[in-house]
């Protein structure tokens, strides 16, 4: 588990002392040898949800939050994979979001049977079902109508969708 409260107990001297971000592969590197430090490996390993993790003061970091905070020197609040990869830590992949619009961004669920982001077929109605959020956009006869209207909706209100039609 990560502890953000932890965060601003970590020095961003210490960060940039430690370790070196390679930007165009978004890995950290130990910057010193140690012990059991290989040099030429990425630091810190994935964790249960794919995220890359570092170990520093005896505490798990996410990686991409320490990369924020080396490249911009500060904590981020939450930070998005553009490209939804979580282990690409590249700097032009990360980007500060509140919570809206990191829920923007998430993969279309495994159960969407449309394979479109808000849109749904009701069999007793025989129509598609658009929404956005919790909000219904209405009911349209073909799939293709639906995702004209799913597209418009979604010019309106997303900022930060991973594609935008």
């Amino acid at each position: 588990m990560v502890n953000r409260e932890a965060e601003s107990l970590i020095d961003l001297d210490e960060v940039l002392k430690t370790y070196r971000y390679v930007p165009e592969t978004g890995f950290l590197y130990w910057r010193e040898k140690g012990r059991k430090r290989n040099m030429n490996a990425p630091v810190g390993g994935l964790n249960t949800k794919g995220y890359r993790v570092i170990l520093m003061r005896q505490r798990l970091y996410l990686a991409h939050r320490v990369i924020w905070f080396m490249v911009h020197g500060e904590w981020p609040n939450l930070i998005d994979h553009i490209n939804g990869n979580k282990n690409d830590n590249r700097i032009e992949n990360l980007r500060s979001v509140n919570q809206a619009q990191n829920l923007q961004n998430r993969k279309i669920s495994k159960r969407n049977k449309s394979g479109y982001t808000g849109i749904n077929f009701n069999k007793k109605r025989n129509r598609y079902l658009v929404s956005i959020g919790k909000k219904s956009v209405g009911w349209f006869k073909t799939l293709e109508e639906a995702i004209e209207a799913r597209k418009k909706v979604e010019r309106e209100y997303f900022t930060h969708a991973r594609v935008l039609w």
